[in-house]
């Protein structure tokens, strides 16, 4: 799945060509924002001190529900199968029509460790 804001960036301005495109919108974070003028390219770690100094630092289970629009249950479904240990998380996002990275972020909870 390729997201809107990367196609848009990718169309207007350049191939980000292993960068993350990120965005800076002069009125706040606006994560669904297209312009590519409000768009850069930067690292993971430069798109981690952003959304730090945002304060908008979210969960593992908030990146994956916003991103894969999955909901509080099938978060929860995904956390049972794998905890009963009869499917992997590559079986487990097929079921559920999602990439393994969604899996893996639905299970790890809170990415900055609280």
């Amino acid at each position: 799945m390729i997201l809107a804001h990367r196609v848009s960036f990718e169309h207007f301005v350049e191939d980000p060509d292993g960068l993350q495109v990120r965005h800076k919108c002069p009125c706040g974070a606006n994560k669904k924002c297209v312009n590519p003028e409000h768009l850069r390219l930067g690292t993971n770690e430069d798109n981690v001190l952003d959304r730090k100094s945002e304060g908008g630092y979210m969960s593992a289970k908030a990146v994956a529900m916003e991103k894969y629009l999955l909901s509080e249950n099938d978060v929860s479904a995904i956390r049972a199968m794998h905890l009963t240990g009869r499917f992997s998380n590559s079986e487990i996002s097929g079921l559920f029509n999602i990439e393994s990275l969604c899996v893996e972020l639905s299970l790890r909870g809170l990415r900055n460790g609280k």
